[in-house]
């Protein structure tokens, strides 16, 4: 049986468990399933709080604490985002990468080099600014050019954000998954949802599809 790595701060009391790894908040109520991944943010609890959940990573932000501080649970590997050294400064430590969030060139730039992951919150740029990387699933959400209008762009995925149908509604396409955001329900809510879908990896796709 598969186990999941349990991880408790004396200021986040959440709980893993099950083989997929379900986390749980007392102020979020949301469950997660699937065995590939689930991503969810919930800027309304807290702002830029994210948790993610895949069969090999669990991550969450814990902005109330400090400023983009972020833990990461992986099966390999646990990362640590240390802003207290400079704004959103990150540094991930993992059995196959090394990744460094440059804010002082400008701020929440982010440089990613990996093959497999990479993962980067910046709450404090603006609210809820998320670039999720795995090599399974890449999200980014940016608010800067338009209210959550996001592009994906990874070997297997391109995904497009189309708030211009509901603010903050997301679509995602990807190989194995796709994921609509819901802020109908609480603002920044999102569910992924898992299909077959075949992405051109040169062109840009967008799925004008609302699940339910």
């Amino acid at each position: 049986m598969h186990l999941c790595t349990t991880t408790r701060h004396t200021d986040w009391k959440d709980g893993f468990q099950e083989n997929n790894c379900i986390s749980r908040h007392t102020d979020w109520k949301d469950g997660f399933q699937e065995n590939n991944c689930i991503c969810a943010q919930q800027p309304g609890t807290q702002i830029g709080k994210t948790d993610f959940i895949d069969n090999k990573c669990i991550c969450a932000q814990q902005p109330d604490t400090q400023i983009g501080k972020t833990d990461f649970i992986e099966n390999n590997g646990i990362c640590a985002q240390q802003p207290d050294t400079q704004i959103g400064k990150t540094d991930f430590i993992e059995n196959k990468c090394i990744c460094a969030q440059q804010t002082d060139t400008q701020i929440g730039k982010t440089d990613f080099i990996d093959n497999k992951c990479i993962c980067a919150q910046q709450p404090d740029t603006q609210i809820g600014k998320t670039d999720f990387i795995e090599n399974k699933c890449i999200c980014a959400q940016q608010p800067d050019t338009q209210i959550g209008k996001t592009h994906f762009i990874e070997n297997k995925c391109i995904c497009a954000q189309q708030p211009d149908t509901q603010i903050g509604k997301t679509h995602f396409i990807e190989n194995k998954c796709i994921c609509e955001q819901q802020p109908d329900t609480q603002i920044g809510k999102t569910d992924f949802k898992r299909i077959n879908a075949s992405v051109n990896n040169n062109q840009t796709h967008r799925l004008e599809r609302r699940i339910s």
